[in-house]
């Protein structure tokens, strides 16, 4: 059974009139929708009520979605991240979670220079902000910034299932289009990334 924020969020982007026939459930959903920095997209939007939809048929209860964050949440995000797999495994460790999370790429290295900067007394965490909140604003990409990539939880093989009917379906009903879709260990959850267009 769906929880009633679970419930409002189906109503998220519905037409007008039945939002508003739906009160003020469907009111704080929007809200939701909205809070830290941009709103989900038209397609992010259509991805969690699918979700929602396919988890009532399947009689599951409907995953957490989050992850929707300004450019400096996500900064501070990414940050800690780091410093907590630093704080469980070492220097070797924060290094990893950047790599494993980001790629090899020069975006990663970027990203890397700036926190050990940061832990070098070299920069300050408002400098990578800066950095942070000037890149995503340039950039294409699905970004918990921009309400194109959000975080599902709990990470489980029931949960992953739901996620996975879900791309399939809206994928066939052209809801949406999957951009990037990552099973993350630390901290766990699954990441969903949604292309700007079909």
């Amino acid at each position: 059974m769906l929880s009633a924020l679970s419930a409002a969020v189906v109503l998220a982007g519905a037409p007008p009139a039945q939002v508003a026939q739906a009160g003020p459930l469907a009111q704080r959903v929007e809200a939701w929708l909205s809070s830290k920095g941009k709103p989900l997209t038209d397609y992010a939007k259509s991805f969690v009520r699918k979700l929602a939809e396919v988890a009532a048929r399947e009689g599951a209860p409907m995953p957490h979605v989050a992850g929707i964050r300004s450019p400096r949440d996500q900064a501070k995000a990414m940050h800690n991240n780091y410093l907590s797999a630093q704080k469980k495994g070492g220097e070797a460790a924060g290094r990893g979670w950047v790599f494993a999370t980001y790629g090899k790429g020069v975006y990663a290295k970027t990203v890397l220079g700036h926190f050990e900067r940061i832990e070098k007394g070299e920069a300050t965490f408002d400098d990578w902000h800066q950095y942070f909140a000037a890149y995503v604003k340039k950039s294409r990409i699905p970004s918990h910034t921009n309400g194109r990539a959000f975080d599902v939880t709990p990470r489980s093989d029931a949960v992953r299932k739901l996620i996975d009917m879900t791309i399939a379906e809206g994928t066939r009903e052209k809801l949406f289009k999957l951009a990037d879709f990552a099973d993350e260990k630390s901290p766990p959850h699954f990441h969903i990334g949604l292309s700007a267009s079909h």
